[in-house]
C-alpha cells in the first residue's frame, strides 16, 4: 500500500518552554517527564503508525524527526492526580500528527477501518 507523504522532518528547538511542556504533559495527559522518556525509549524512537523517527521533546540531543504527540486512550483507567482523583485515560504511546490524526479519526469505528483495508487491499492498493 503506497503511503502518502510524510511532512518534512521538525528539526531542534520546536520545544522551547520545557518547564511548560512538561507540565502540560501531566495536566493534559497525566504523563510525567519520566514516562515520556520510557514511551519513547520503548518505541524505539519512532512513531508505531508510519515507522518514522519522532522527536524527543525534552532533550535537545534528540530533537531530530517528527514531533511527538501523546496518544491518549479515554476509555481506559487513569492514574490518579494530585487531588486524589483518579481521571480517565491512559496514554499508549506517541505518535506523529499526522499518525495521531488518523488513529484519532478511525479508532472510534474499528469494523469500519477494518472494511477500509480489506477494500483498499481487494483494488490493489
Amino acid at each position: 500500500m503506497k503511503q502518502k507523504p510524510l511532512p518534512e522532518r521538525v528539526l531542534s528547538g520546536w520545544t522551547k518552554d520545557r518547564q511548560g511542556y512538561i507540565k502540560s504533559l501531566w495536566a493534559k495527559y497525566r504523563v510525567t517527564q519520566e514516562r515520556y522518556d520510557e514511551i519513547f525509549e520503548e518505541q524505539q524512537k519512532k512513531c508505531p503508525g508510519c515507522l518514522e523517527d519522532i522527536a524527543h521533546a525534552l532533550k535537545e540531543d534528540e530533537q531530530e524527526g517528527l514531533q511527538a504527540f501523546p496518544d491518549w486512550d479515554e476509555d481506559q483507567p487513569g492514574p490518579v492526580g494530585q487531588t486524589g482523583v483518579r481521571r480517565n485515560g491512559f496514554t499508549r504511546g506517541l505518535l506523529c500528527k499526522t499518525c495521531k490524526t488518523l488513529l484519532t479519526e478511525l479508532e472510534w469505528d474499528l469494523d469500519r477501518t477494518r472494511n477500509l483495508m480489506g477494500y483498499l487491499e481487494r483494488s490493489g492498493k
